[in-house]
């Protein structure tokens, strides 16, 4: 019951969030005070509902950036996802948590990232700000650490699972020698993808013949459609 309700709840910050974010013309607004304090009074949020917080960021980055900077933050903060990939949102839940990050236009070429998060621990508002600041800094943040109440940080540690084989380009972390995953290498949100040189190889900049790999904060289900095929692996939570 309490999961449904804070689905529910998220539910209605998704039109809480359509509603301060565009005018009737579908303009951008930032006066939001007046109507959010109409939504805020409506039945559906009174009588035994979880408390929420609403966040919003400006970000110099693109759409396609957005979305896999989404996946991957729910990923660092311990959220599994509860809807289908492919949208301008992703939902997560991470109990007693659930939290709704939102991708859309803003002026000047940015993104306009809006995150609600409904709990039933500490109100969501430590869970909304490290999601915020996982958009911000992908992959240099340690966050919550996926803490389950409260939002307490403490010390997660992290080791390479193979989840398959595939490439993308672009956004790389990091990289070191070898044909598998440096163990430090290990953080929240992040993949790895190897070449052993052989059966694997990576002919970029005359590279075919080195066992080497690089890290990207990318998901691997979004980890695709990159020219040199190599083995991923994931960090997942000991």
């Amino acid at each position: 019951m309490k999961l449904l309700t804070l689905i529910s709840i998220c539910a209605v910050g998704v039109v809480l969030i359509c509603a301060l974010a565009f005018g009737s013309k579908g303009e951008i607004i930032s006066d939001d005070s007046t109507r959010a304090s109409a939504i805020v009074d409506s039945a559906a949020l009174q009588a035994s509902a979880p408390g929420w917080s609403r966040g919003q960021q400006n970000l110099a980055i693109s759409y396609d950036d957005c979305v896999r900077r989404m996946a991957s933050a729910l990923q660092a903060e311990g959220y599994r996802r509860d809807d289908q990939p492919g949208g301008n949102f992703a939902v997560g839940i991470k109990d007693p948590h659930a939290a709704v990050i939102i991708c859309g236009p803003a002026p000047d070429n940015k993104m306009l990232v809006q995150i609600v998060v409904a709990s039933n621990g500490d109100g969501g508002g430590h869970e909304r700000q490290c999601l915020q600041a996982q958009m911000e800094r992908p992959g240099t943040y340690n966050g919550c650490g996926g803490n389950n109440v409260g939002g307490a940080s403490a010390n997660v540690s992290y080791s390479w699972v193979r989840v398959g084989v595939g490439d993308c380009s672009g956004g790389d972390q990091a990289e070191s020698n070898g044909p598998t995953p440096n163990a430090n290498q290990a953080k929240a949100g992040r993949i790895a993808v190897c070449w052993d040189g052989n059966q694997y190889k990576h002919v970029y900049g005359g590279d075919s013949g080195r066992a080497f790999c690089t890290y990207k904060n990318t998901p691997p289900d979004q980890c695709r459609g990159g020219s040199n095929t190599g083995v991923m692996y994931q960090a997942v939570r000991r």
